[in-house]
């Protein structure tokens, strides 16, 4: 990847090889590989001497993208995008599938499906996959969030396979889990009409860990597995 496109959304405390602090694992290109046909974004304890940023970490993890490669607009030409995928469990593991603007400026980010195991207040007390939209300027972020609770009991979503599908089109955005719809957002209801998203999107997929999370019960190393990606365009 041309290092001159990282995903350095703060520089501060990120960098080329972490997004920012919330994150705890240092990102590793050998993390990420294909193995049989499926993409495995692994997460591993491991002590690490970073340098960027200059620091150690006691994690590594697996992060692709497709900036300055694939994007794509909803609102202008509707997409539907499907995964068949396995999410990690445990309390630390926070896995994403997630568009970022191409022109990498910060909001807007539709988190797809954002998988925690424990949310970031600590004691949340259950696991949780996020559908959400962050709109607005960055230094007052607006979002329209809903989650799934207890995730990983009602999809067995470790262990078992589930086709993952999200709609974008000009007035609404809609998740599903196996065909079945599980939520939908609406431009002028759920969104402010002039906060629809509308300019070329990214994809970004990573199996994230969470600092502010104990690591718990949580196994390493732990993956998330991708079987395909399919994207249609209008």
């Amino acid at each position: 990847q041309d290092p001159s496109i990282s995903m350095i959304w703060n520089k501060q405390p990120g960098g080329a090889y972490l997004l920012n602090d919330k994150y705890a694992g240092y990102i590793l290109d050998k993390n990420t590989y294909t193995t049989d046909g499926q993409l495995f974004l692994a997460n591993k304890k491991e002590p690490i001497v970073g340098i960027d940023p200059n620091r150690n970490f006691d994690y590594s993890t697996g992060w692709i993208n497709s900036l300055r490669k694939i994007y794509f607009n909803g609102t202008s030409k509707s997409i539907y995008l499907e995964i068949k995928a396995k999410f990690p469990s445990g309390p630390k593991v926070w896995p994403a599938i997630w568009l970022i603007a191409e022109r990498r400026s910060w909001p807007p980010e539709i988190d797809v499906w954002e998988y925690f195991g424990t949310f970031f207040n600590a004691d949340w007390g259950t696991d949780q996959m996020y559908m959400r939209y962050i709109y607005g300027h960055w230094s007052e972020t607006k979002n329209h969030s809903v989650p799934l609770d207890n995730f990983q009991n009602n999809y067995d979503a470790s262990n078992s396979w589930h086709i993952y599908g999200f709609e974008w089109t000009a007035s609404t955005m809609t998740w599903s889990i196996d065909g079945e719809q599980v939520h939908q957002k609406t431009k002028g209801v759920d969104i402010p009409a002039i906060d629809w998203p509308n300019e070329d999107m990214a994809l970004v997929i990573n199996n994230g860990l969470m600092s502010a999370a104990d690591e718990g019960y949580t196994t390493f190393p732990n993956y998330l597995v991708l079987d395909y990606i399919a994207l249609y365009q209008q």
